[in-house]
């Protein structure tokens, strides 16, 4: 059997593979990832923040409640209790 060319046949599709690879590598690193966010998205900390300040518990009435529950003169209306239960159950 006689080989003849078989190095450079060899090395000639090393180097097709190598520049292949190369190329990919080199689109590879050209694609970056990129982010855009909206204006609504962009405003979203400051609405954050914003809520953030209100107050859950309004305090003011809790402090009433609190007094009338305390000295006994506490009275809820039954018939604003029944009709808010009412209410969800629907």
């Amino acid at each position: 059997m006689k080989i003849n060319n078989l190095g450079t046949k060899i090395s000639k599709l090393y180097q097709q593979s190598e520049a292949k690879e190369t190329a990919k590598k080199a689109e590879t690193q050209k694609k970056q990832d990129s982010l855009t966010i909206s204006s609504q998205a962009a405003k979203l900390p400051e609405i954050v923040k914003m809520v953030d300040k209100l107050s859950d518990v309004r305090s003011e009435r809790v402090e009433r409640l609190q007094a009338e529950i305390a000295q006994g003169t506490y009275r809820p209306d039954s018939k604003k209790i029944a009709q808010a239960m009412l209410k969800k159950q629907e």
